[in-house]
């Protein structure tokens, strides 16, 4: 019997932080780990935490070195770094918003 996250948010809340807070720059699998909490966070009425999640996972990870660009976009760093500025942007705080932005080299059109 397949047991879902509403069954059990905290047990799953638990195990999505887990992967964020051990393994934020593993590999891609904490992207997936971040979209559960965040569902799950929306679906417990505690969206509010959302930017909250993306802040702390953001600083767990370790900025690439100089590389190309190309590269350093595929990095946790920069994944999680512009979903952060998403979340920051969707929260009204665009200073935020542009500051993490500026740190990963997008510029605004």
């Amino acid at each position: 019997m397949k047991v879902s996250i509403t069954d059990k948010p905290d047990k799953a809340g638990q195990c999505y932080m887990e992967v964020v807070e051990r393994y934020t720059n593993g590999g891609p699998f904490v992207l997936a780990a971040l979209t559960g909490a965040e569902e799950l966070l929306k679906s417990t009425n505690r969206s509010v935490q959302i930017v909250a999640l993306y802040e702390g996972a953001w600083s767990r990870t370790v900025k690439p070195q100089e590389m190309a660009q190309q590269f350093t976009s595929e990095s946790n760093w920069y994944q999680i770094g512009k979903r952060y500025a998403q979340k920051l942007t969707d929260a009204g705080e665009t200073a935020k918003a542009a500051d993490v932005q500026a740190k990963l080299g997008i510029t605004s059109k």
